[in-house]
């Protein structure tokens, strides 16, 4: 199954894609986000044919290969689908979607989603793919308002974990941030050795909440001791920076039994 997402935040945006490709009863790796980083920000998230995806996504990067400002880059977009589409009319089975956004050299960004001829603007989410079903409504709780990159792409790199457990959603997770300025918070990192991490402080407080209405006042003591200590560790991650500060910042969320991982 299919999962990405593109998410708009007061700094920017961040996108991610699962990585994985079912031909027949064959699964293969597939990259599903790709991009263009100098001298402007372009990411693109496809799922649905691939073939006809990466067409295209290649024909909006061929299009866009100048550096253009926002409202020039969204006319640019348009005539790539529509060119597209004229050499490559829509048919059954060959049906694919984009997410795509850009950020400019003044430090403007924007998303999109394409579907056929479609360019429609992403104000705060989308999901698509057919994890979307379990994406969707967690981001409508997470992301009720906008919030800046840092902490999105932890969030969103987590939306996709779940969409991988709970939706076999396959692959590695691609997760690309894109900051308009580098004045924003910068990038920081989060505790690699527990994968739902930023899970647990929302069930550490379930678990103080049900032993208060149980009267465990020494298990309840417990689970507040140890939900002060999550959030203190959450603090120490925010302040130390990340390797990356640039504009942009890429990571891979690996299985077990990825390329990334192999030797």
């Amino acid at each position: 199954m299919t999962l990405v997402m593109a998410v708009a935040c007061t700094d920017g945006f961040v996108m991610a894609a699962d990585s994985e490709e079912t031909v027949g009863d064959v699964k293969r790796y597939a990259h599903k986000l790709i991009g263009i980083e100098d001298p402007f920000q372009l990411v693109i998230a496809s799922f649905g044919n691939s073939s006809g995806a990466f067409s295209c996504a290649d024909l909006i990067r061929t299009k866009l290969e100048k550096s253009l400002p926002i409202v020039k880059a969204e006319e640019a977009i348009r005539t790539g689908l529509m060119k597209h589409y004229e050499t490559y009319p829509a048919t059954q089975g060959s049906e694919f979607g984009l997410l795509i956004g850009i950020r400019d050299e003044a430090g403007n960004s924007k998303l999109w989603r394409a579907e056929n001829a479609q360019l429609v603007p992403i104000t705060d989410f989308w999901c698509d793919g057919s994890g979307h079903v379990i994406a969707t409504p967690i981001c409508r709780s997470l992301f009720p308002y906008r919030m800046c990159v840092a902490v999105t792409h932890h969030l969103v790199t987590q939306v996709m974990r779940q969409g991988r457990r709970a939706a076999y959603v396959g692959g590695d997770i691609h997760t690309w941030s894109v900051r308009n300025s580098l004045e924003s918070q910068g990038y920081f990192p989060v505790s690699s050795k527990n994968p739902l991490y930023l899970w647990g402080a929302e069930e550490l407080l379930f678990a103080a909440i049900r032993d208060s209405l149980h009267g465990h006042t020494m298990r309840r003591d417990s689970a507040l001791q140890a939900l002060t200590t999550h959030i203190q560790d959450l603090s120490l991650f925010v302040s130390a920076p990340h390797q990356s500060q640039g504009v942009s910042l890429r990571t891979i969320d690996a299985t077990e039994d990825s390329p990334h991982l192999m030797r």
